[in-house]
């Protein structure tokens, strides 16, 4: 199939592309090189951006956030994501497993 894209419309801005990369096997890198991302761009903090609100001011629920409460919760909702989509495989397995 390729690549998948949908253009949506985000909290009534402009649409913007969404990247599917096709595979499992894809979709893992492509995971995997954004948590690599992640942690890169983290790491190059300096001591007080972690604290700083500069960054958090423009974001819908990030107002008085510091950065460090803002990737808390990113992380927070990411390992909740992940654990939404492993319960139906879980749940597919647990029904097709002989009794």
């Amino acid at each position: 199939m390729g690549h998948l894209a949908h253009r949506l419309l985000v909290d009534g801005h402009a649409p913007r592309l969404l990247f599917w990369p096709g595979t499992a096997e894809g979709a893992v890198d492509w995971l995997r090189g954004l948590h690599g991302q992640w942690r890169a761009r983290l790491g190059d903090l300096t001591d007080a951006e972690p604290d700083s609100t500069d960054r958090t001011v423009t974001l819908p629920w990030g107002e008085g956030m510091s950065l460090t409460d803002a990737a808390g919760w990113v992380n927070v909702e990411l390992t909740k994501n992940v654990a939404e989509i492993g319960l139906p495989r879980i749940l597919h397995g647990a029904r097709n497993a002989p009794r």
